[in-house]
């Protein structure tokens, strides 16, 4: 069960885990007075901080402005302790504490997109605030759980290491060490099916999969701040050692993804319904991909399927989706196109009309 909550929160789903605050019907628009300067109308319960870090950095990767008050927005919801949680609806009361038998409090994802977010408008101060608490999370064994206390996974490990390499706090080399061992020791090995070799599992010991392996990707190929960087069309070579183990993670989640794409037409299949397409894996993989200099053709690919289905992506029937926005404004920008005609959108000017005035 926690996998499926996780993941619902990370990717920013809309995915209801407890009931919806009363004053709002499920989908309905929620615009209130401590909310002017967020990305997205729905009620952001689960994905408030996430959306709007991610709207943050996509503006920001694209020299676009970003106004004061989504910046505000986003400081207001920092904890005493530096941490984030997902949405704080009365932020003049402190956080709780992280509860991972009812899913709640500050989280290691928000927390480190929110860092990275605050570290590119300027915010060095909250941002080292939040670095030095989520530093704080780090297991002896190198990963970070969503919620502290909880077990660890792969996908919370790759957005902590993204924004620990980002940020470069000093003494940290032992921290990044640490976390891409877990994710070493995590990979899937070469005594696995040829198929499932070198893919990311969410945990340990279970199969890999689209969504644990893209964001993981983000933290093994340093992917923020986002930047177009040429790449290699081929697929990366990795090998294995004599101990099964694979001897590059990085190439190895690399080529497993890009074999995805390339056997799916350019698309990731969803995680927990394989008949149907995950646009934000998709998306995360070819930032992660372009990180990693490697595997230009499927990044390609992938690229022009999103493009050609961007409003499956950023558009729903509650309104559009911020943090689908700010990705794939990261997308462009990573592989060299333009994010005010992307797939025939203009991706900057839908993302900030998007924001509550």
């Amino acid at each position: 069960m926690l996998r499926l909550m996780s993941g619902a929160v990370v990717i920013g789903a809309s995915l209801a885990l407890v009931a919806p605050p009363a004053f709002a019907a499920p989908g309905e628009p929620v615009t209130i007075a401590s909310d002017r300067g967020l990305y997205g109308t729905t009620d952001p319960t689960f994905d408030g901080v996430f959306r709007q870090s991610i709207a943050i950095l996509g503006l920001d990767a694209a020299g676009a402005s970003i106004p004061a008050s989504a910046v505000g927005w986003l400081v207001g919801q920092q904890c005493d302790s530096g941490a984030f949680m997902a949405y704080r609806a009365e932020t003049t009361e402190p956080c709780p504490e992280p509860d991972p038998v009812a899913f709640t409090g500050p989280d290691s994802n928000s927390t480190a997109l929110a860092a990275l977010a605050l570290s590119v408008v300027g915010e060095t101060e909250a941002a080292d605030v939040a670095m030095s608490w989520l530093l704080a999370q780090q297991v002896r064994g190198g990963g970070w759980a969503y919620l502290p206390g909880s077990a660890v996974d792969t996908s919370s490990t790759g957005f902590a290491l993204a924004a620990v390499r980002a940020l470069n706090p000093e003494g940290t080399r032992s921290v990044i060490r640490d976390a891409t061992n877990f994710l070493r020791r995590a990979e899937t090995n070469c005594s696995a099916d040829v198929a499932d070799r070198f893919g990311m599992p969410y945990q340990p010991g279970l199969l890999p999969d689209t969504f644990s392996s893209s964001q993981s990707l983000l933290g093994l190929a340093d992917a923020f701040p986002v930047k177009e960087q040429a790449q290699r069309r081929g697929l990366p070579r990795t090998e294995c050692r004599e101990d099964g183990r694979v001897d590059n993670t990085r190439a190895g989640v690399a080529r497993w993804l890009a074999r995805q794409l390339n056997a799916n037409d350019g698309a990731l299949p969803n995680t927990y319904d394989p008949t149907s397409i995950d646009w934000n894996s998709t998306a995360l993989s070819i930032l992660g991909l372009v990180a990693a200099r490697t595997a230009g053709n499927a990044t390609a690919k992938a690229t022009d399927t999103l493009a050609t289905n961007i409003e499956d992506y950023i558009g729903s029937a509650e309104g559009d989706r911020p943090a689908a926005l700010g990705t794939s404004v990261m997308v462009a920008v990573s592989t060299g196109n333009n994010p005010r005609d992307f797939g025939g959108t203009d991706l900057i000017r839908r993302l900030q009309d998007a924001r509550q005035r």
